[in-house]
């Protein structure tokens, strides 16, 4: 949206931006709902204040070290490395992370971020997406979200608004999880036939983009999805299974088996164009290095926006450390088991487990506003209190129902049993 040199502000943070302008006042107005898992919003503060340390000491402390910039491409740097030093990427990174945990702490205090807005998000982008199958008819460079113009020259792949196939495989694989999710568990006619439509979109723009990162990630959120029924069977007892949802699976099961074979082919091409690839050679090089700058800079880590990786894990480790990554898992983990433990935010923790897996593998975006905006959700899925009063559901602006307040022992029970874990 803005390009100021060589960094540039997307939608999402100059929305981010407006949005903490514009709700500044709200922070100290009235004395709001209480989170009784304030611990939870003291480990956002420390992420953000350990990373900001690490940016502001490391590269002056390790200067020189061998590094891979953000700001060149990772093929030119993987045998001539680029001297650690202060840059732009270093506080664009830090007010990225600053603007994502207002964000989250600010979506936790009054529930203003919710599923509905995901799932908005998620379908806009899929509409977008799958306009680009029209080809040269559809107007590429008004939706393009790749202002630089890098990887936009693919063959045989699909990439759609998105600056490359990955990163169309990683959105189309939140949203198949997405939909998928809430299609399960929808009781109205139309909200199934409009999800299963959406759900069909995202996994033809699954196939398309013929990722093999998007397929790991898909794969873990139908192990929790398995794991999750597995284990509501055992404490729940049987489980109704509607109509529509069955005839959906069904007719799943059949699509799946007609096209098994086409998709056993999409996946021996994948790896038989990694195995011995440059793209592969190089990425095990950048992995390399990126243990090799978290051991240098003593587990301390070169700071954020100092290091690029493969993938998100051993990018964080070579930015933040062993501490900060630690912690980031912390606020991850937080979120999923939040997120579980709710009906209508359940989709959005399969989705951001979806996300974390294919990261893990090769998505190294810490500032992605797909992962942000699903922790935002999932994190603010915590149980209030008020003074005086049980343990509640997220209540927006302190304002309580009394039926939600002689329910509250309940959810504080049926959480336990979701999770495996007390409220307190």
């Amino acid at each position: 949206m803005i390009v100021l040199g060589e960094a540039t502000i997307s939608p999402f943070y100059f929305g981010l931006i407006l949005y903490s302008i514009c709700s500044f006042t709200a922070w100290r107005r009235g004395p709001g709902a209480q989170s009784s898992g304030f611990r939870g919003r003291v480990v956002l503060v420390i992420l953000l204040v350990y990373c900001t340390f690490v940016t502001a000491i490391s590269p002056a402390l390790f200067a020189g070290l061998g590094v891979i910039s953000a700001t060149n491409g990772i093929d030119e740097q993987v045998r001539s490395l680029t001297p650690l030093t202060f840059t732009l990427s270093n506080f664009a990174q830090i007010a990225y992370l600053l603007l994502n945990v207002m964000f989250v702490w600010r979506s936790q205090r009054d529930g203003t971020f919710e599923g509905r807005h995901i799932a908005i998000g998620l379908a806009i982008g899929a509409i977008v997406a799958c306009s680009s199958f029209m080809g040269d008819v559809w107007p590429h460079a008004l939706f393009d979200n790749s202002p630089r113009g890098f990887y936009t020259i693919e063959t045989g792949r699909f990439r759609g608004q998105f600056s490359e196939p990955s990163h169309l495989g990683a959105f189309a694989v939140i949203a198949t999880i997405y939909f998928g999710a809430t299609l399960a568990r929808t009781k109205t006619v139309r909200g199934f036939v409009g999800y299963a439509v959406l759900t069909f979109m995202a996994v033809a723009l699954l196939y398309a983009s013929a990722s093999g990162t998007a397929a790991i990630g898909l794969g873990a959120a139908v192990l929790a999805m398995l794991a999750i029924s597995l284990r509501g069977r055992r404490f729940g007892g049987s489980t109704r299974v509607r109509l529509p949802v069955f005839l959906g699976g069904l007719v799943a099961v059949v699509m799946l088996t007609v096209l098994l074979p086409s998709i056993i082919d999409v996946i021996k091409a994948i790896v038989d164009s990694k195995l011995g690839s440059t793209s592969l050679t190089n990425r095990s090089l950048v992995d390399q290095n990126s243990i090799a700058v978290l051991f240098r800079t003593f587990l301390l880590g070169a700071g954020d926006g100092s290091n690029r990786g493969s993938s998100l894990l051993l990018m964080l480790l070579s930015q933040i450390g062993l501490i900060g990554t630690a912690l980031f898992l912390v606020v991850a983990l937080t979120s999923i088991f939040r997120g579980l433990s709710s009906r209508a935010n359940a989709p959005a923790a399969l989705a951001l487990i979806g996300f974390l897996s294919s990261a893990f593998v090769s998505l190294p975006d810490f500032a992605s506003p797909i992962l942000w905006s699903l922790i935002a959700v999932t994190y603010s899925t915590a149980f209030v209190r008020q003074e005086g009063g049980a343990a509640l559901g997220a209540v927006p602006r302190g304002v309580v129902d009394e039926r939600v307040k002689s329910t509250g022992s309940a959810l504080e029970s049926e959480f336990a049993t979701v999770t495996g874990y007390g409220t307190r």
